[in-house]
């Protein structure tokens, strides 16, 4: 009765795990739908170890977009090694190019993707004595208007904007969130968009992860890949970020970090000397070691963060200081006070040379003898001539 309870317990559990992985998927299959659902298994369970599945997405209208939603994913990861969920673009697997590629249990962002095919694969790398819980993914084929402005996802020819953006085509920037101004992430624009300070993120002003462009203005600052107060996860996969510092009237910038994570030859962080990535390249860094400090020859410091979809890390915190050109004039105030001085000055020489030139011209005539008027001394000489003449007769 034992070795039948037994038996019986064993293939019950023999059949739990057959159920478990009875739906794992195996070998090739194309979809042509132009919207449908990939998943590795149905079940709750963990994938097999030896899983090998690929799939196809192969619309049938043209020129449209792919968009790929995850729904769950929890690939084993074990230090550098995982099992791998690779998705790549072309027109067969052999020839197809790199797009990214997936371990851990992060779900990325909606994934679009212009192309005629996409390829995705799934396999277990059997160096890892566990598994996860795989994936799923939802996708559609179709085509919105403005491509949603490069604001939001295209999903089933309907626009999903992003936070501060909306309409049709996402094209509308509104006050979202009031713009994370309570706590100083932001304000609302007198045009009705969020102007975010400068560090922060998103038409909301209140994303956690970098944009493709920030404009750094300020005289100082600080600045991170992400913020840590919006999220506790490391930064983004496939994140392709840039920095602008550029204040105004600075003569040089130095750029300090505060804090350094990065995966290792693979999530790099490049510092650029002038206003984009075409600048002298002055440092290049990975790891988790603090970069020295770097400062420009210029007035400008330009600063990318690429990121894979293998590890990630804590990012990193850098602060720029810049250093103001010298004055070489001299003050408005001062340059005033000068002029007033010069004018008073010239006055003075004008009248001062107009009377010289007078007398010069008065004593020129006297010396020609060509002095015309009787002055009273002269009138008195001859008076006094007159009275001698008088006094000579009368002898």
């Amino acid at each position: 009765m034992k070795n039948l309870l037994l038996s019986c317990f064993i293939l019950l559990f023999l059949s739990s795990i057959t159920l478990t992985f009875s739906l794992q998927c195996s070998g090739f299959r194309s979809y042509h739908e132009n919207t449908g659902i990939i998943e590795d298994h149905d079940t709750d369970g963990n994938y097999s170890s030896d899983t090998r599945c690929l799939w196809q997405i192969a619309p049938t209208r043209p020129g449209s977009i792919i968009t790929l939603i995850f729904e769950k994913l929890d690939v084993a990861e074990n230090g550098d090694i995982s099992d791998i969920l690779d998705i790549r673009t072309g027109s067969s697997y052999m020839s197809s190019s790199d797009f990214a590629w997936f371990s851990g249990n992060e779900i990325p962002p909606p994934i679009q993707i212009v192309t005629p095919s996409v390829f995705i694969a799934f396999y277990a790398t059997h160096r890892i004595p566990f598994t996860g819980k795989g994936f799923r993914l939802k996708y559609s084929s179709s085509t919105c208007v403005n491509k949603c402005s490069g604001n939001g996802y295209c999903f089933n020819a309907i626009c999903h904007c992003n936070p501060g953006w909306t309409g049709t085509d996402c094209s509308t920037a509104w006050c979202e969130n009031n713009c994370g101004t309570d706590i100083g992430a932001g304000k609302c624009s007198t045009k009705k968009y969020c102007k975010c300070t400068e560090g922060y993120y998103g038409g909301d002003c209140l994303q956690s992860s970098c944009e493709a462009l920030s404009y750094l203005t300020g005289e100082y600052g600080t600045f991170s890949d992400h913020h840590r107060d919006f999220t506790h996860d490391n930064y983004m996969h496939n994140k392709n970020c840039s920095w602008l510092i550029k204040p105004h009237n600075s003569e040089t910038i130095t750029l300090k970090f505060t804090a350094f994570e990065t995966e290792k030859d693979y999530d790099v962080v490049r510092i650029y000397d002038g206003v984009s990535d075409t600048g002298n390249l002055i440092g290049s860094f990975s790891g988790n070691r603090i970069p020295p400090a770097i400062t420009s020859s210029g007035d400008s410091l330009f600063i990318t963060f690429s990121t894979d979809q293998g590890k990630s890390g804590d990012g990193f915190t850098a602060k720029w200081t810049s250093q103001k050109k010298a004055s070489t004039g001299i003050p408005g105030g001062t340059v005033a006070v000068i002029a007033i001085l010069f004018f008073a000055l010239g006055i003075g020489l004008g009248v001062g040379g107009f009377i010289l030139i007078k007398k010069y011209k008065k004593q020129s005539n006297l010396s020609k003898g060509e002095y015309a008027h009787v002055p009273a001394d002269d009138q008195l000489y001859n008076l006094g001539e007159e009275d001698e003449t008088q006094e000579q007769a009368k002898v």
